[in-house]
């Protein structure tokens, strides 16, 4: 029996990096910036965790084709 060889998607894990540098940039501005309402802190927050979320769903997308990726 022959495997079949791995390709690497089409598309590329940039697409992951760019998620995760979008996180990064949150997280740094909950870091470094001062907030002067809790509302403001609050949407931050929000943002960092949204786009620390989608790194998965990124990495789901691009890696789905990859052998045993699921398990």
């Amino acid at each position: 029996m022959t495997s079949k060889k791995f390709e690497f998607p089409a598309r590329g894990f940039y697409i992951v990096a760019d998620k995760v540098a979008e996180a990064d940039y949150f997280l740094e501005g909950l870091k470094h910036k001062s907030f002067h309402d809790y509302n403001e802190f609050g949407y931050q927050f929000s943002a960092f965790v949204s786009a620390a979320r989608s790194i998965t769903y990124a990495l789901q997308a691009v890696m789905k084709e990859y052998p045993n990726f699921q398990d």
